[in-house]
């Protein structure tokens, strides 16, 4: 293990499933680890390669998902490993990172020049609750507004930003830093 950050830290002093054994990345399973951990680190022609798995908490709680993927040989050259390179993002579902309306629409809209182009507070709250939710009825019900008018914000929003469904919404989060825990 090369570099973790103060939140990976935590969780691995916690042993919640996750712990470094002389320095390297452990687990209950560490046979699967160890399968996906390989598959990253064998990138080939340039292209990155990798995996997920769920790692067990031992306790009743949700586990832990690991995304393991490989780095290309300029970012490992940031790393002193003396191996192949592999980033790994430890996700807890029981953790949500979710942005406010307002904080959406400001990332979404910044360059944005027209205004008919720029996300509404309606349209970014429409976009979170959608990545909650289960089905559009379920986030209309959380927001207080029919289906057919979260189904318009949505169309709208989609237009605007390039998305074609739920999982779109989900990766464009994902992309911005965020996360969250689907109902």
């Amino acid at each position: 293990m090369c570099y973790t950050n103060a939140t990976a830290d935590a969780l691995l002093a916690r042993g919640e499933g996750l712990f470094l054994k002389q320095g390297k990345l452990s687990c209950r399973n560490q046979a699967e680890l160890r399968e996906v951990l390989r598959t990253a680190a064998r990138a080939s022609d340039g292209f990155p390669s990798g995996g997920t798995c769920a790692i067990a908490r031992g306790d009743q709680r949700r586990p832990l998902l690991l995304e393991i993927t490989s780095l290309n040989v300029s970012d490992a050259a940031l790393f002193v490993c003396g191996a192949a390179a592999v980033a790994v993002k430890i996700i807890d579902p029981e953790f949500e990172r979710a942005p406010t309306p307002v904080a959406l629409q400001q990332l979404l809209n910044a360059g944005v020049s027209t205004r008919r182009d720029r996300i509404t507070s309606a349209e970014a709250s429409a976009l979170i609750e959608v990545a909650r939710s289960a089905t559009q009825e379920e986030a209309a019900s959380h927001l207080n507004r029919s289906k057919a008018t979260i189904a318009s914000h949505l169309h709208r929003a989609y237009g605007k930003i390039g998305l074609r469904d739920v999982p779109d919404v989900l990766a464009l989060l994902a992309g911005l830093g965020f996360h969250i825990n689907r109902m």
